[in-house]
């Protein structure tokens, strides 16, 4: 059997944090035992990863003296690479990362990576939007898949088109567009085609909370730059604070509710706000004036909207 690494490099990887045994097992099927014994054993003979952003000969390449019949790469890595700024791959930029984040010496900054990569809400390189790229594929939150490893593995798909985005985003509400324009209703137009091809610009609403004239002028969108103000708003807006209206406040509603990173408030609201359980911003107390006003209101009716409707 092929000499293992020293059992200190064992103790010195587990506490590490770099070590993903969950995907190391799957990865390379093996058993259901301590997957890092498996590593330390014959894995890296194997040339075996232990996490998708560690390249154990790219790593030794890089860094000539790294390693030796004494110490192994991840190890090195662990005890002076990170400290040093050295990438464990071409796609991990250590040190932007490390300011990017202020952490402090003592923490890992690939270790600190690995914990939140499929959040949305971190990256391993500058020019990556991971938010963004979850909104784009709002199935890999689902499964918690790490969107930068996705990005990688799909560069050369074809980009989603525009009403695979509104579609997706869950920001449309073809029953309310069509409630809202009985001309489209009457002439048995496809309620996203119509919004799409003509509907934005002549200030119609895909949902009762996104207020298109409003968002264009508050956004600073013009109608030149041809670019239809819900795609704006999903992918950049309410990433950057805008409201969808005057009513509605993402960024409080997002951190009110927890919502991970990635995830559309308005969407969310929208998917809840029959529940009487959400409210739109914090000056609405949904759940007192559902408490007040409940017999009127009705069940599974939006609570807010009767407040609007009662206060115009």
């Amino acid at each position: 059997m092929a000499d293992p690494i020293a059992p200190p490099d064992y103790h010195i990887i587990a506490r590490s944090g770099v070590f993903a045994k969950d995907w190391y097992r799957t990865e390379y099927s093996v058993p259901a035992h301590d997957p890092l014994v498996d590593y330390c054993e014959t894995g890296w003979r194997k040339g075996r990863a232990p996490n998708p952003y560690f390249d154990a000969a790219w790593y030794a390449r890089e860094h000539p003296g790294s390693t030796d019949a004494t110490i192994h790469a991840l190890t090195h890595y662990v005890l002076y690479g990170d400290g040093c700024g050295c990438r464990p791959v071409p796609f991990f930029d250590t040190i932007w990362y490390r300011r990017t984040h202020a952490l402090p010496t003592s923490t890992n900054a690939l270790a600190h990576f690995l914990r939140r990569r499929a959040s949305g809400a971190v990256a391993p390189v500058p020019d990556f939007d991971p938010a963004r790229h979850l909104r784009l594929n709002p199935h890999l939150a689902r499964f918690g898949m790490d969107p930068y490893l996705h990005w990688r593995k799909n560069t050369h798909a074809q980009a989603p088109t525009e009403a695979e985005i509104i579609t997706s985003s869950g920001l449309f509400d073809p029953t309310f567009y069509l409630l809202c324009n009985p001309d489209v209703r009457e002439a048995r137009q496809d309620p996203l085609d119509h919004y799409r091809s003509c509907g934005w610009r002549e200030n119609r609403n895909p949902n009762l909370y996104f207020n298109t004239a409003w968002y264009i002028a508050e956004a600073g969108i013009f109608r030149s730059a041809d670019e239809n103000p819900l795609v704006h708003y999903y992918l950049r807006g309410e990433p950057a604070g805008f409201a969808p209206c005057p009513n509605f406040a993402p960024a409080w509603y997002a951190a009110y509710y927890a919502l991970p990173a990635g995830r559309s408030a308005l969407a969310h609201y929208l998917e809840r706000r029959r529940t009487q359980s959400f409210s739109p911003n914090p000056h609405f107390d949904v759940i007192a004036y559902v408490s007040r006003f409940g017999d009127r209101i009705g069940p599974n009716r939006d609570a807010f909207a009767h407040f609007l409707r009662q206060n115009p």
